[in-house]
């Protein structure tokens, strides 16, 4: 099994694992660190302001992102869906298209680096196949309240439509 590269880390390769950050090994305990220090010595090489993120660089952006609080987006949806990125410090500014189903949004957020903190600071619904009542998406058969989250439509009438994330989307 192998050792953890982290300095002075006592892990043993008999617990429970870990990954590799750069094809070192690195204990559970240890990788998102060694992701942050990365991170910070890629952003410190690029220009404040807007500016492209790629390659390794965004890998490990989305990797230490994905791991903060559920609903920030995936490591996937970063990497193909992520724009406009914006460096101010050790914050990181960009627009994501997220696409519940049925729906088209998209997402600011902010990301401290630092404190491995993520923020989503605006979200704005660019297109929609529901019409809409106030803040309520319509079933288009009955034209009643549907009940959606981000992977399903339901209608009291029958009316179902899945991402394709969903299980039943498949």
């Amino acid at each position: 099994m192998p050792k953890c590269n982290w300095p002075d880390c006592e892990y043993d390769g008999l617990e429970s694992g870990g990954q590799h950050v750069s094809g070192v090994f690195y204990c559970w305990d240890h990788v998102l660190p060694r992701l942050q220090e990365e991170v910070i010595e890629g952003l410190k090489k690029l220009p404040q302001g807007e500016c492209h993120i790629s390659g390794s660089l965004l890998n490990r952006l989305s990797r230490l992102l994905e791991s903060r609080d559920v609903g920030c987006p995936h490591k996937a949806d970063i990497e193909s869906r992520a724009r406009d990125f914006q460096i101010r410090g050790m914050k990181v500014r960009f627009l994501i298209d997220r696409h519940p189903v049925g729906r088209v949004y998209v997402q600011e957020w902010e990301f401290d680096v630092e404190n491995r903190k993520a923020e989503m600071l605006s979200e704005e619904l660019v297109e929609s196949e529901f019409k809409r009542s106030g803040d309520d998406f319509l079933c288009p058969e009955c034209n009643e309240v549907l009940d959606i989250t981000a992977g399903r439509a339901l209608c009291q009438c029958g009316f179902e439509r899945y991402h394709e994330t969903h299980p039943k989307g498949w």
